[in-house]
């Protein structure tokens, strides 16, 4: 019972959860819906349009060429660097922010973007903390997805990608919702792009193909098409597919990024390039390739893309067996960590360092360094990170001669590899980081005017209450079904549990019965063990006093027949002959019993049965007792038997 109600309590806060998803994402659709309806629509159009294009657009309204130059400067800082910076300060002074808000938030945004891709984070930074406010006063959609952009890639070299997915996707809503579709192809590449690096994998799949399908909608002069390759063979690395993800890095036109002014896009190619070589053991290839690139002072692509740089050096010298390299690039990089909110890293770093401490023979400093690791993440969701640290410690162990902890360290990275494979767990962690932003997406979409959303407020509210109340009916019989088959289950269990009880209790009731049959006739043979070892005893007293009554005879039988031979009257003679009479029935009795003692061979012989009950009368009579009267009535008959079991077969009769 108290099962059923936790599944029915926990499918009902999953229902509200999507729920409210759907409503925030159906909120999103309607306001963007109403903001393109009031809102200038030449962003959307002019952002589809190639730089030609946009030179020959010929205007005498101020603002539309205001915005065909900031839509000019965004293409470039795609393909262009340099000329974008070059042509900025001549657009900055023609922008007020007093008389031209949303231009001059759109301005800015570029600005910052093109001081991030410099490596100038902290002034970027600035500039986004500074317009930030002035963006609730910005009516255009298109404009708002370009501050969300710039803003976006900040977070992303600044490691917390995790915030820049979310904003990606509000950018992209929007972006799409107004009809751009330009920036929502870009938003959707931006996203992918950090969620690579987050490693969601899936998400990230599904965001890269919808770019390469629709590259159509982004000009062809902003130079995606390269970018997009970059990011496939980084999903190469990640899948395992090293040669292919070579081929393609190595097809990556640097020189030209260089030329056009993006050196942090040549150096993301050339950390990935070296990550290739090493992953397929060229590990000199991988040094000779990345190093150089650590001491250029025109690159400054920020602490979380230095450390992966780091990371990938690290780990070719530390195959290569040159320890203090790779503890150098350990060491720079944990400095770094230290120094800036970019700890993303940190889990791989002590990862390295306890690889590090392995090579060098030092396994019990691996072990407790590990052991700090892995408590850590284990407070977190499993993660790569996690999982590189179990499979590590598991060798440790190994290595130490504690199989046991071993053993228990590459169970749970198996547990955490299979965490990690399903299909559906990218797709939680993006829910799991839009729902944490959800207050924040609610600010924003707060921001867009309420009077213009307000003529089909009514009719939005109505179809959004229809469908909760569709999804929650859904929702309702899903639950129901969930609770039934869970019911279902448990009673299946249940009757196959009693079925499986009777048959054990019919078994031990046969085993006990078997049991009880064999303690009665274990009884019963005791019994008869007991009653014929009486016998016996009987029968060894019989023999006994048998033999001593047959000497006795003997004597007399002697005496008599010396009295017999000297007699002379006939009185003594008579009675001599008496004694002899009697000595030879006693004899015979003596011999009876000595056969029932079973102390005498067998001497089958001719007898007169009728004489021979005739001769034991006495014998049988003393055997009945006196209170049981004895008749002989006698008919001749002969038969072959020795005379002692006859008579041992007549006494067992009588007893």
């Amino acid at each position: 019972m108290w099962q059923r109600l936790r599944l029915a309590l926990a499918l009902t806060q999953q229902a509200t959860l999507v729920l409210a998803l759907a409503g925030l994402a159906i909120a999103w659709t309607n306001a963007a819906d109403a903001q393109t309806r009031t809102a200038d629509q030449y962003y959307p159009a002019l952002h589809a349009l190639t730089r030609a294009e946009l030179d020959q657009i010929n205007t005498t309204d101020p603002l539309t060429d205001l915005r065909v130059e900031l839509a000019y400067l965004r293409s470039l800082i795609n393909s262009d660097i340099s000329a974008a910076t070059e042509r900025l300060p001549a657009l900055e002074s023609r922008i007020d922010a007093e008389f031209y808000p949303s231009e001059s938030v759109y301005l800015h945004s570029i600005k910052a973007e093109l001081l991030i891709r410099s490596g100038k984070l902290d002034e970027a930074s600035a500039i986004i903390d500074e317009h930030r406010a002035a963006l609730a006063a910005v009516d255009e959609p298109s404009v708002r997805v370009v501050f969300m952009l710039a803003e976006g890639l900040l977070l992303v070299r600044y490691g917390q990608q995790d915030r820049a997915i979310a904003l990606y996707r509000r950018a992209r809503f929007i972006a799409q919702s107004a009809g751009d579709s330009a920036l929502t192809a870009i938003a959707r590449h931006n996203e992918g792009v950090a969620q690579i690096q987050l490693g969601l994998t899936v998400v990230a799949l599904e965001n890269l193909t919808y770019v390469a399908n629709n590259i159509d909608l982004i000009p062809n002069d902003m130079r995606l098409e390269e970018t997009v390759r970059f990011n496939l063979a980084y999903l190469q690395l990640q899948s395992g597919e090293y040669q292919a993800a070579l081929s393609n890095l190595q097809a990556v036109d640097r020189a030209a990024w260089i030329e056009l002014g993006h050196e942090t896009r040549a150096f993301i190619v050339t950390t990935q390039l070296a990550r290739a070589y090493s992953s397929l053991a060229r590990h000199n290839d991988a040094v000779t390739e990345l190093e150089p690139w650590l001491q250029r002072a025109d690159v400054n692509p920020g602490p979380d893309l230095m450390n992966d740089a780091r990371t990938v050096l690290a780990e070719a010298y530390l195959a290569l067996g040159d320890y203090e390299a790779a503890e150098r690039y350990i060491r720079q990089a944990r400095a770094q960590i230290e120094a800036s909110d970019a700890v993303g890293k940190r889990a791989e770093f002590d990862v390295l360092e306890a690889s590090l401490a392995r090579a060098r023979g030092d396994l019990s400093g691996a072990r407790d360094k590990l052991a700090e690791t892995i408590a850590r993440l284990s407070q977190g969701d499993p993660s790569k990170g996690y999982l590189d640290a179990l499979h590590l410690q598991a060798d440790v162990y190994n290595e130490l001669g504690d199989y046991a902890a071993a053993y228990a360290a590459q169970r749970s990275a198996l547990q955490v590899e299979r965490v990690l494979r399903t299909a559906d767990f990218d797709r939680r962690m993006s829910v799991a980081i839009v729902t944490s932003e959800k207050e924040t997406s609610q600010r924003e979409l707060d921001m867009l005017r309420a009077g213009e959303r307000l003529a089909q407020t009514r009719s939005e509210r109505d179809r959004i209450f229809d469908i909760a109340l569709i999804g929650i009916g859904i929702l309702l019989v899903l639950i129901a079904y969930l609770i039934w088959l869970q019911w279902h289950r448990e009673h299946a269990a249940r009757t196959r549990l009693e079925k499986t009880v009777a048959e054990r209790t019919e078994q031990v009731r046969q085993e006990l019965e078997r049991r009880v049959d064999a303690e009665r006739a274990k009884r019963l043979l005791e019994h008869r063990l007991v009653e014929d070892e009486k016998y016996r005893a009987v029968a060894r007293l019989t023999g006994g006093l048998a033999h001593d009554f047959n000497n006795l005879m003997t004597v007399v039988s002697c005496s008599a027949e010396l009295i017999k031979l000297g007699a002379e009257e006939s009185d003594i003679d008579a009675l001599a002959e008496d004694i002899l009479d009697a000595a030879d029935s006693g004899t015979r009795v003596t011999r009876s019993l000595i056969a029932y003692a079973r102390q005498q061979a067998l001497q089958p012989e001719q007898l007169q049965l009728d004489e021979f009950l005739i001769d034991n009368e006495a014998l049988i009579r003393n055997t009945l007792g006196e209170s049981i009267e004895l008749t002989l009535d006698l008919a001749p008959a002969r038969v072959e038997i020795d005379r002692a079991s006859l008579t041992t077969a007549l006494l067992n009769v009588l007893f």
